[in-house]
């Protein structure tokens, strides 16, 4: 019978399969059609898998918007936890050289950046104060009478050898050393936690004279190089005088910086060039002296980095508002493609987040003063589709004549009647009230008392002055030592204190605490929540991603059921085909006995 090779196929194990050798049906096709139309359900899951890899990577790209628009606003909601950097307490130093009224006529002022420097942190306290370097601190260096040779040895020279101290460190001579090992020996000893803080070194002026030279690595006065030990030693080498412990050749004295400040008619000395305990958060690094010559310093708020946050969260808020715009509308997507939403369009995770921003941005702070309760009243407008805009001149002009009041719109800001009360962060739930004026409402801390440690016994949060005296518990305060959290019954939910009073103190009623909840402050824990590793993106895309193995193990199950049918039908149709190969030959067989009979008949 005639073969056609179309009904061959190659298995994936390499075995060749024919096909309708027999009947003249192709099996293998009818089965690869029967297995597909079982497996248009794996199609299926298939689809939903490529959709939720769609959706990661959209959370993916919404984590990483998120994670810079919380980025923008932590540096602007201010100081609302101990470990929290404020961008509005950032500060600049500005320095102009004038002559003082002490100085000689005629006397001309060096440039202030020639004579110091000046480095302010955000702990520095703006205003502007006057500084004049009258003295340079400066380290003590002295040297050794003149050596008549550098590798002699110091006994051929006729110097005592032995055991002498510099700094309380002992340095050992034998007879075999030279002047070098001398130098070596100082060096050696000027290290560990009991350094000496003092290095040696020789200058050779020519080949029979040459001189050792000792310079303490720290200026001051009570830097000053010291000497004991074997006295005979040091002083055969002129380091000491002899019969004395005190230096014989001082090449430069030990002093102390010496500096006048606001004209307060005192001298301020210091042992260092770097001082920076005289102004809170400033450090002065001087480099010249000049009597008479008077440095204006000037601390001021840095407007410029305040201005750029400002600007950073307004780039980063319009991308990410820009992000879900796309998501939400119906465009062509893909070229030759169908208009359609993006995978997270209908999203409620998308839809919260253009809510949290929706109305926390257009909305007015309560508590805050007139004109400045708004971005758009300070110049950060909202756009016809719901971006922002930054007006520069009405923005500089709020920075440069109101910026506590700008803060405030931002951050998180804060006072309490009691010194000795602090805040040390406010949680996402924190919220206060305002009056019919606008103003907020404060808060009332009552305490009972604290133990001989210190530590707060009991306490209370109340919202009117007077129902907690006493400092009786009432499921507003947890109490743990000085720190204190509000508890859920009161809505400053999440608020941490810390209560730094005396041992053994009696009750302290009615400790006043105020604060209000500027933009940036109101928003941050929602977006550092959804973006921060672990946070609310992560959950959603690992979700997302568990389920695409749920769907892969569904569809390897399937796919192991319709194998196992595969086999079952192709040796179903085996069987068809050997049957119908079988009936074939016995009809061959009987049509050849019948020819053979019929030929036998006719003879």
């Amino acid at each position: 019978m005639d073969f056609s090779f179309d009904n061959t196929t190659k298995t994936s194990s390499g075995n060749v399969r024919f096909s309708g050798v027999s009947s003249g049906i192709n099996s293998q096709e009818i089965v690869d059609s029967i297995i597909a139309a079982r497996r248009i359900q794996v199609n299926t899951i298939e689809d939903k898998i490529a959709l939720n890899d769609e959706r990661v990577s959209a959370i993916d790209q919404l984590q990483t918007l998120t994670k810079t628009f919380a980025s923008s606003l932590d540096v602007l909601r201010g100081a609302n936890s101990i470990f929290v950097d404020d961008i509005f307490d950032n500060k600049l130093a500005f320095t102009n050289a004038r002559v003082s009224d002490t100085a000689a006529p005629g006397h001309i002022a060096s440039s202030a950046d020639s004579i110091l420097s000046v480095n302010a942190t955000d702990e520095a306290i703006a205003g502007s104060h006057t500084v004049e370097v009258v003295q340079l601190a400066k380290a003590q260096q002295i040297r050794s009478d003149a050596f008549t040779s550098t590798t002699d040895t110091l006994v051929s020279q006729g110097y005592t050898t032995g055991d002498f101290d510099i700094n309380g460190r002992t340095i050992t001579l034998n007879s075999t050393d030279t002047l070098l090992d001398l130098r070596d020996k100082i060096n050696a000893v000027n290290s560990g936690a009991s350094a000496t803080n003092v290095n040696a070194s020789v200058i050779t002026v020519s080949a029979t004279e040459s001189y050792l030279v000792l310079t303490s690595e720290e200026t001051g006065l009570s830097n000053t190089i010291t000497f004991g030990g074997t006295q005979a030693v040091h002083n055969s080498f002129g380091l000491t005088s002899t019969g004395a412990d005190t230096a014989k050749n001082e090449i430069q004295t030990a002093q102390n910086s010496i500096i006048r400040v606001d004209n307060l008619g005192v001298d301020i000395e210091r042992e260092s060039n770097t001082i920076s305990d005289v102004f809170t958060g400033v450090t002065l690094d001087l480099y010249k002296a000049e009597e008479g010559t008077e440095i204006v310093v000037d601390i001021e708020s840095d407007l410029n980095s305040i201005k750029t946050g400002l600007v950073d969260f307004v780039n980063a808020y319009n991308e990410l508002k820009a992000f879900i715009e796309d998501q939400q509308a119906e465009v062509v997507r893909e070229d030759g493609g169908e208009a359609e939403f993006g995978v997270l369009a209908f999203d409620s995770t998308l839809r919260s987040i253009e809510a949290r921003l929706s109305q926390v941005v257009s909305s007015i702070v309560p508590g805050l003063e007139d004109g400045y309760s708004s971005l758009g009243q300070i110049g950060i407008g909202i756009e016809d589709d719901y971006s922002l805009s930054v007006d520069d001149s009405t923005l500089d002009e709020a920075l440069l004549n109101n910026l506590n009041d700008v803060k405030r719109l931002f951050s998180f800001d804060y006072s309490t009647s009691d010194s000795r009360l602090s805040v040390i962060s406010v949680g996402a739930n924190t919220t206060y009230s305002v009056d019919g004026s606008n103003i907020a409402e404060p808060y009332y801390l009552n305490i009972s008392g604290t133990d001989a440690s210190g530590n707060v016994l009991d306490a209370n949060f109340v919202t009117s002055a007077g129902t907690g005296n006493g400092g009786v518990g009432n499921n507003t305060v947890a109490v743990s030592g000085k720190n204190l959290t509000i508890l859920s019954d009161s809505p400053a939910d999440g608020l941490k204190l810390f209560f730094n009073g005396d041992a053994s103190l009696g009750q302290v009623d009615d400790i006043e605490v105020t604060f209000t909840r500027g933009v940036a402050d109101r928003l941050y824990n929602f977006f550092n929540d959804f973006s921060k590793t672990g946070g609310d993106a992560d959950t959603l895309k690992t979700n997302l991603l568990t389920q695409n193995e749920d769907y892969q193990d569904d569809i390897t199950k399937i796919d192991t059921r319709l194998e196992l049918q595969r086999k079952n039908l192709e040796a179903r149709f085996i069987a068809m085909e050997t049957a119908m190969f079988q009936l074939n030959s016995l009809k061959e067989s009987l049509s050849q006995q019948i020819a053979a009979m019929s030929g036998d008949s006719s003879n």
